[in-house]
């Protein structure tokens, strides 16, 4: 059995759109992102230095891998990716070896 994974997405926003205007974006993709199988979890931080990470825990890395595909074809998904700075983003997909909740 795969180990979970997080998926890690630290990026910037694109100019002219605030945070509070970002995080609006974000919460209209959770119901395409509650549906896809393996997904556990996911947070949204703001660091003071302007960078954002987007944590989403799946049940491998199978499963993310393949809601990535899933996820991007959709509309609230496609608006919420083009107010990210794409110069400015890096991905990750680290196993999950310790939780405590």
């Amino acid at each position: 059995r795969e180990s979970p994974v997080l998926e890690l997405v630290t990026f910037r926003l694109a100019a002219d759109l605030s945070p509070d205007a970002f995080v609006a974006l974000a919460q209209a993709t959770e119901t395409v992102l509650r549906r896809q199988p393996g997904y556990i979890s996911r947070r949204l931080v703001h660091a003071p230095d302007g960078l954002w990470t987007d944590i989403v825990e799946w049940d491998s890395l199978a499963t993310a891998t393949e809601a990535a595909k899933t996820v991007l074809s959709d509309p609230a998904y496609a608006t919420f990716v083009a107010s990210i700075d794409m110069a400015f983003v890096s991905m990750a997909h680290p196993a999950l070896v310790w939780r405590m909740d």
